[in-house]
């Protein structure tokens, strides 16, 4: 009889027994990843733009390698007056680049759901800025002028982070770090002659974003 109840006891309450001391097996899935990533200094900063953008990538057990597309348009006015036909300069400035991205896992919790990392990205691309100058050299003559820079650029962002995989296809997490956007090449054109320089400029700077990564596979 005392067998009987042992062997019924195991039937019932034997897997549950058993599963509850096995490990969780959750971890966050492996295959295609889209990061959406927004810098607190956005898309409206220079500085800002290689910690802000869309990266598709893939995600390996300790590893995220991928690329961001980034392209930014900025669009400036100073003068008296927009409305009226007072002196104002308008500027526009566009800038594409395509910049490699990998993030490595340093640490993950028991479970693997909660991960820290160290990022790094290095990219190229080019930037243009058009300007153009309206002044009133006599009382109701206008002269206006043009000129258009453009460069070389290389977007470079190193940081660090951590992402909570609320599900192993969704995570959210935060990142800070150092960035900057380096320009070489610059060449400027006023519409009459063409200048080269050997000049460069920079435009450095820390940051704090908020990532969410959504990973399709398995």
């Amino acid at each position: 009889m005392r067998n009987v109840c042992l062997v019924l006891f195991l039937t019932v309450f034997g897997p549950t027994v058993v599963s509850a001391q096995e490990p969780s097996t959750s971890r966050p899935a492996q295959g295609l990843a889209l990061q959406v990533q927004v810098s607190s200094a956005g898309l409206s900063s220079i500085s800002g733009f290689a910690s802000t953008g869309v990266l598709l990538g893939y995600r390996l057990e300790n590893m995220t390698i991928g690329a961001q597309l980034g392209f930014t348009n900025l669009h400036f006015v100073d003068g008296d007056s927009v409305m009226t036909d007072a002196d104002d300069d308008d500027m526009s400035a566009t800038i594409f680049a395509l910049i490699p991205t990998i993030a490595y896992d340093v640490w993950k919790s028991a479970d693997g759901m909660a991960r820290f990392n160290i990022v790094g990205a290095i990219g190229i691309g080019r930037a243009t800025l058009a300007e153009t100058s309206r002044v009133e050299t006599t009382p109701g003559v206008f002269a206006e002028s043009t000129q258009d820079l453009s460069a070389w650029i290389l977007p470079l962002r190193i940081g660090a982070g951590g992402d909570w995989y609320f599900h192993p296809s969704f995570s959210l997490g935060l990142e800070a770090g150092f960035q900057g956007l380096f320009a070489f090449g610059l060449e400027a054109d006023d519409g009459t002659t063409s200048v080269e320089s050997d000049d460069a400029a920079d435009a450095i700077g820390i940051y704090g974003a908020l990532r969410a990564t959504f990973i399709l596979g398995s």
